[in-house]
């Protein structure tokens, strides 16, 4: 299943950063992971039925993201696509962030 933890254990495999420094990959991680969580809110919202945002929203509020990504790939049928673009979207700023340190 395509969920937090999928997410977690991949993306510095799909970045291409799975062989840098630890403290290097976790800044790029953690930069990522505001990246991602602001641009899905964005394009998913977009995506909600007025209903569905009513029910998403609480789920925001408990911050937990494995409630979250399972309602979003209930809700969302091209959830995983947009979350594959944005992480390649990302993977300059990733770079720019790992020459950075």
């Amino acid at each position: 299943m395509f969920d937090a933890k999928f997410i977690e254990e991949n993306l510095p495999k799909i970045l291409g950063i799975h062989s840098i420094p630890e403290d290097k990959k976790q800044k790029v991680i953690e930069a990522m992971q505001k990246h991602i969580q602001t641009q899905l809110a964005s394009k998913i919202m977009g995506q909600l039925n007025m209903r569905d945002k009513m029910k998403l929203m609480p789920l925001m509020m408990k911050r937990n993201p494995e409630e979250i990504m399972k309602f979003m790939v209930e809700k969302v049928p091209n959830f995983q696509e947009i979350v594959q673009k944005e992480v390649m979207d990302f993977k300059p700023q990733a770079l720019k962030i790992i020459n950075e340190s």
